[in-house]
């Protein structure tokens, strides 16, 4: 697959060992490729501290490959 990708990844993670995600990317044909690290947020990131963050940037991601508002 080619496509955009954002990927949120928590610095501590107790579900998914950090090579299953390296194995996921190495899969794709990212043409844009951003990865958010999330500092204060563990597995379930979207109800976390850093919901906001994951938010704020997956908003930014989509406007810049659509050419939408920033």
């Amino acid at each position: 697959m080619t496509m955009p990708v954002l990927q949120s990844l928590p610095t501590v993670e107790h579900v998914v060992e950090p090579l299953d995600s390296d194995t996921v990317l190495n899969g794709l044909s990212c043409v844009d490729l951003t990865q958010v690290v999330l500092e204060n947020s563990l597995h379930v990131a979207t109800l976390d501290n850093d919901a906001e963050l994951i938010f704020e940037q997956a908003t930014l991601f989509i406007g810049t490959i659509t050419g939408g508002p920033r």
